[in-house]
């Protein structure tokens, strides 16, 4: 995110949006009633006909559309502002906000942490995950906004008492397969790829890979099945934490396992659930906070101020905030502790 221009008492930021990370986070800051300038095009009618005309509008912001993984936010709202001879005040528009475009958006109330989510450069780590055996293979990106399957499918391996016929599939396979890695690779734009298999057959395919894309940084692990429920167990590895360790996804994961075993060892030093976790905030005791992006995104107008006030009060208190997307791997488990747990600084008794 690149801010062109702030200013707090009035309530206006202005800025560029510089990659598909960037539409998550205005996602999640987003609210209703906010207002939103940017430029978007609007048909028109004339005399002549129905004309689609370029025009700078201001929205008041009643709906917030987001795909994960996609580059594109659509921002649904009434017009405010905009050019007086088309007569467009009052009336519905979308504004569709893409990499690259600048946008202005105004609120009541700026809170500290939605300022410091926009300002701060991630690591933008994307990685390109094959997992690959005799049997199936699965292809994934990994990155801050969590894990997207591209790829799901058999190999067709023949029988295994042909023992020749295998080797000679599991060759020709591996060519395929480099095909298909290249094409998610230019598709994606991605520069790292982890590759697992069983038995050495993931280093096989990286000399293969390495041979066509020399650009690329390659890894290699092992694993015990080429499908999709291996991904869970792949991206918990620690040679996968060494790729993106400064990456939030990877911080999340080591913060909720943290969190488990403190709920084991030392329960006084976790806390979990929205108003556990609020009481403890208040106290000063939170040192660590993952929120589940749906409680920040819930349909309570009431449960989204809970938590903005709760996570500002984190901020001020400086505790370590990390929202959790919806598309991670460890999303399931932080709702099933009430979308949001805690790791204390010092132990509460209760």
């Amino acid at each position: 995110m690149k801010i062109l221009s702030m200013d707090q008492k009035r309530g206006y930021i202005e800025l560029v949006v510089e990659n598909d990370t960037d539409i998550w986070v205005l996602y999640t800051i987003l609210e209703e009633k906010d207002l939103v300038s940017a430029k978007t095009t609007r048909d028109i009618k004339f005399e002549s006909g129905s004309e689609r005309v370029s025009m700078t509008l201001t929205v008041r912001v009643e709906k917030v559309e987001f795909q994960p993984f996609s580059d594109k936010l659509r921002i649904h709202g009434v017009i405010v502002e905009g050019p007086e001879e088309y007569g467009v005040k009052g009336k519905y528009h979308t504004l569709s906000i893409g990499i690259g475009d600048k946008i202005t958006i105004w609120k009541e109330k700026w809170f500290e942490h939605q300022i410091k989510r926009l300002v701060e450069r991630r690591a933008l780590s994307r990685i390109l995950v094959t997992l690959f055996d005799y049997y199936s293979v699965c292809i994934a990106i990994a990155s801050e906004q969590g894990v997207k399957v591209l790829e799901e499918s058999d190999s067709g391996v023949p029988s295994r008492k042909d023992r020749g016929s295998i080797d000679e599939f599991m060759k020709n396979y591996m060519f395929d397969l480099v095909d298909t890695i290249i094409k998610y690779i230019d598709n994606s734009g991605v520069n790292l790829v982890l590759i697992a298999s069983p038995l050495d057959y993931a280093k096989k395919l990286k000399l293969l890979l390495a041979e066509r894309r020399k650009d690329l940084k390659i890894y290699v692990d092992h694993v015990s099945s080429g499908d999709c429920s291996s991904l869970k167990e792949t991206l918990a590895r620690d040679s996968f934490k060494e790729i993106v360790r400064d990456a939030h996804f990877v911080k999340i994961q080591d913060i909720l396992e943290e969190f488990k075993k403190l709920l084991i060892d030392k329960l006084e030093y976790v806390a979990y659930g929205l108003e556990e976790v609020e009481e403890m905030v208040l106290n000063n005791a939170v040192s660590k906070l993952l929120i589940s992006e749906e409680l920040i995104k819930s349909y309570e107008t009431s449960i989204r101020a809970r938590v903005e006030n709760m996570l500002e009060e984190a901020y001020v208190r400086r505790a370590e905030i990390y929202i959790v997307p919806r598309e991670h791997p460890v999303h399931v488990e932080i709702k099933g502790f009430g979308g949001v747990v805690a790791i204390l600084r010092y132990p509460v008794y209760r």
